[in-house]
């Protein structure tokens, strides 16, 4: 679906542009617009204006993308569901780290401060 959204809006650059700009005089950089109005105003000049049939095929896909595939964190199914079940599990591993490693490697340390003298008595009694 992302891959289809770039070729729409990429195929032809000059009507990307003449679209970009038709959106500009419908005012989607003012922060004030509603989306809801925004949308009314394209569904309006839609006929009249060719160049807004790419704004309404670039919505509809966004649409598809964002509920059909990503959806939330609700929605078994969906890519934002699993994203927050990895991050929850990963947060949980780290968070355990410490808790969940042998001894022998939180402790290396007193190995060597163990083994050290162990090795110097096994070397003098074997000699």
């Amino acid at each position: 679906m992302l891959d289809q959204l770039k070729k729409i809006n990429s195929a032809n650059p000059i009507t990307t542009e003449r679209l970009i700009g038709k959106l500009n005089d419908l005012g989607i950089n003012e922060s004030s617009v509603e989306f809801d109005d925004f949308k009314k105003k394209i569904f309006q000049l839609k006929n009249t204006e060719e160049i807004l049939h790419l704004a309404e095929n670039n919505r509809r896909l966004n649409r598809v993308v964002h509920v059909n595939l990503i959806g939330n964190k609700n929605k078994q199914d969906k890519l934002h569901c699993l994203y927050c079940g990895i991050s929850d599990e990963v947060e949980r591993i780290l968070n355990n780290f410490d808790r969940t490693r042998p001894y022998f490697v939180r402790f290396k340390w007193l190995f060597v401060v163990i083994s050290v003298p162990l090795f110097l008595l096994i070397e003098t009694v074997l000699r």
